[in-house]
């Protein structure tokens, strides 16, 4: 693989991985939830699992893109890399005025993680189908 492609392939499959990322350590670093997201999902719990389902779906579909690995371990990794972005966003938190840790939050990472792998594997399912 020439190393333009390898960059390329990089910019389209981990950089939305690494925004994303970011936004989600941005949000957790305000001292508050921003009113505009508590008025359109007031129960946090399911908040964080649809953040971290996304999270997965975008490690799955980097992962599967850039490593010659099974789909077993690829499943594994999307999930260990998005449940312990989560952790360590809670321990984050716990430094932040007027947050806290809660290890409410890191299940709800973790059952969106895992929501996110089922909806990757219906798609790639389809797709391989297709192929």
């Amino acid at each position: 693989m020439k190393l333009v492609d390898y960059m390329r392939d990089f910019i389209y499959y981990w950089l939305l991985v690494f925004v994303y990322a970011g936004l989600i350590f941005y949000f957790s670093s305000l001292p508050t939830i921003p009113p505009l997201i508590l008025k359109i999902m007031p129960e946090t719990l399911i908040l964080h699992m649809i953040e971290y389902a996304i999270l997965t779906i975008l490690l799955f579909r980097a992962l599967i893109n850039s490593k010659n690995s099974s789909l077993n371990n690829i499943i594994f990794l999307s999930i260990t890399i998005a449940v312990l972005y989560g952790v360590t966003d809670e321990i984050h938190q716990h430094f932040v005025p007027g947050r806290t840790f809660s290890v409410l939050d890191v299940f709800g990472n973790s059952i969106g993680s895992m929501l996110g792998i089922i909806i990757n594997l219906k798609f790639y399912n389809k797709i391989r189908q297709i192929a």
